[in-house]
């Protein structure tokens, strides 16, 4: 299947395998970091429950050293956060591990018990009394301050001495909490009675003492009682059982602590151990797709690589690669098998042209020696035939130059009579030319007259045109200064038009002055003009008639010249053809030199395209086709 994918899509999909290990590992460390995290919050937690505890514990002590209410107060609220911080941890524990849960649920029970024994405590503490006038402290209080009030009336020492064994007893079960002095009190008090009995106070006030002991009595075992509920120590009643809670808090407490201190590094092992595992797996896979991807690659191009080689080597030109993939390398195949293609096809024309050339160079190798042969026959006769020429030459340049001679004299009075004519003829055109100059400036003259006639008319239009423009400009001017405010800009256009029209008037008197000036001295040009036509004309006609007398004198000279020219003529003729055939003898005979030499060059040249070919068709002969 990878076969069919090109490497741009392969190294796509290696980076997503990457991207999404990298993604899967950072899911991974995400959820270790969070499950980590949870089990530090689990351990913070149980020593957090610990604190709490140890604060619960500080808010009872100072309770039962103070007993003040403020203490239940904050007992239970600190009661309510634990309580709250170990739901939470309780929670937590539940999808973790279920022996802690149960030891957290556990813990949860033991400290809703510690919170009701020690309310219970602090509800019994009021009954006795939180100081020496409230509940069973304050009842007893006023019951033996009733009786020593009833005694000291009646002044019996006796009594007074039992009432005060009486305190005492009370005191010492106050002070130490011991139940001898129960017992005590209880004997004493009988005897106090009997003391009573056999003392001499009236039976009414017997009555009244008898029944504040009675209270006083009820009132201390009442007290007792309490105090025997609360307990006689720390080991005993409720404080002995508020005492059992607590130590099984602790132990319990304790248990949960070294659970999840022994569980959290397990835990930790657990989640290390599946994320290197998976991270290996991971690995192993985009190692295994990188090793066959590369694989597949270095095999295709060794094997381009191999093919390349071996044709290199062998010079076969039918080597083909042989790569069935459709990626970049196949591609990169497929063009060098058609290159070589390409290659084949050009070596066996370039084999069937070098035989060819081959063939045409011996022939024309043939065909140049024949040629080299005719054209040196054709030297020694060009040569002979020049030398005969170079004779008959001699003598015609000898006669020519005689009639030349006698030509040349007839010639030079020819021209000296053909000067004087032609001196006379140029006199005679140049007047006549002058003649016609002069007619032909007195009319263009006479014509710029009459256009400068024309242009004053013109100028005499503008300059009332001007005029007009300036009565416009000077009744707008007027009607701007009738509207006020709103014509002032229309009033500065009308001053500007003003003194536009004023200045093309002034331009336009300038112009009919310099105009005038033009016409005047065209005028006296016309007549100029006029006078030296006339003169032109009279020097025409005697330059005619001289010209006439000079003509008549050409005609005998050239009649002389004519015949020593035929003479001449004839002579050079004879010459120049003569002249003419012995260079063309002497062209043959340099051409036929240089056919020599270009036979001789293309004998070489059809020689080395002869050798050219054979090495050409050797060296193509090398490759395999």
């Amino acid at each position: 299947m990878l076969k069919d994918l090109t490497i741009k899509k392969k190294l796509f999909i290696l980076s997503v395998l990457v991207a999404s290990a990298l993604l899967i590992l950072f899911a991974i460390q995400l959820y270790s970091v969070k499950k980590v995290g949870q089990l530090e919050k689990i351990s913070f937690q149980s020593y957090q429950a610990e604190a709490d505890m140890l604060m619960l514990r500080r808010h009872e002590k100072d309770f039962l050293a103070r007993n003040d209410l403020k203490y239940q107060v904050r007992f239970n609220e600190h009661l309510q956060l634990m309580l709250a911080n170990l739901f939470e941890l309780s929670d937590k524990l539940e999808s973790t591990n279920a022996d802690q849960y149960q030891l957290s649920q556990q813990i949860i029970d033991i400290i809703n018990e510690y919170g009701t024994a020690f309310n219970e405590l602090v509800e019994l503490q009021q009954q006795i009394g939180l100081d020496h006038e409230t509940g069973l402290n304050g009842s007893l209080r006023q019951s033996v301050h009733k009786v020593e009030e009833i005694l000291e009336a009646e002044s019996s020492d006796t009594l007074l001495k039992d009432m005060l064994t009486l305190r005492r007893n009370e005191k010492d079960f106050m002070l130490r909490l011991d139940a001898k002095y129960i017992d005590k009190f209880n004997t004493n008090i009988q005897h106090f009675r009997q003391d009573l009995n056999a003392s001499f106070i009236s039976s009414d006030r017997k009555t009244a003492i008898r029944q504040a002991l009675a209270n006083y009595e009820k009132d201390f075992l009442a007290l007792t009682h309490g105090v025997a509920n609360k307990g006689f120590s720390a080991n005993e009643g409720k404080l002995g059982k508020m005492r059992g809670i607590i130590h099984r808090s602790e132990m319990t407490l304790t248990d949960l602590q070294t659970a999840i201190r022994v569980d959290i590094p397990q835990q930790v092992q657990r989640i290390q151990v599946f994320s290197g595992v998976l991270s290996l797996i991971l690995s192993i896979v985009i190692v295994s797709f990188i090793v066959l991807l590369g694989r597949g690659i270095n095999r295709s191009i060794s094997a381009l690589y191999e093919t390349m080689i071996d044709a290199n080597k062998s010079k076969d030109l039918t080597a083909r690669a042989t790569i069935d993939s459709d990626d970049e390398i196949g591609q990169m195949a497929q063009a060098y098998n058609d290159m070589t293609a390409s290659f084949q096809k050009l070596i066996n024309e370039v084999i069937t042209s070098a035989h060819t050339v081959s063939s045409a160079a011996e022939e024309l190798s043939i065909i140049t020696g024949q040629t080299s042969q005719g054209v040196m026959n054709q030297q020694t006769s060009t040569e002979q035939v020049a030398t005969a020429m170079n004779e008959m030459t001699a003598t015609v340049q000898e006669v020519a130059k005689n009639a030349a001679n006698a030509a040349l004299t007839s010639q030079e009075a020819d021209k000296e009579t053909e000067h004087g004519k032609q001196v006379v003829s140029l006199s005679v055109s140049g007047i006549k030319e002058l003649a016609s100059m002069v007619k032909t400036n007195a009319a263009a003259i006479s014509d710029l007259q009459i256009e400068s006639d024309n242009i004053g008319t013109v100028l005499t239009v503008i300059q009332g045109i001007a005029e007009q423009t300036n009565l416009l400009a000077l009744n707008a001017a007027i009607e701007a200064a009738r509207a006020g405010e709103s014509g002032r800009g229309f009033a500065v256009v009308a001053d500007e038009v003003r003194t536009l029209a004023q200045k093309s008037q002034q331009s336009t008197e300038e112009i009919k002055t310099i105009i005038e000036r033009l016409q005047s001295g065209a005028n006296k040009c016309v007549e100029g003009m006029l006078q030296g036509q006339d003169m032109a004309t009279e020097s025409v006609s005697q330059a005619e008639s001289a010209g006439h007398s000079l003509a008549i004198i050409t005609e005998r000279v050239m009649a002389i010249r004519d015949m020593n020219t035929h003479i001449a003529t004839a002579a050079e003729e004879q010459s120049a053809v003569a002249e003419d055939v012995n260079r063309n003898i002497s062209q043959i005979a340099l051409i036929a030199d240089e056919n020599a030499t270009s036979t001789s060059q293309t004998t070489e040249t059809s020689q080395s395209l002869t050798e050219l070919a054979n090495d050409l068709q050797r060296l193509v002969n090398q490759f395999k086709v």
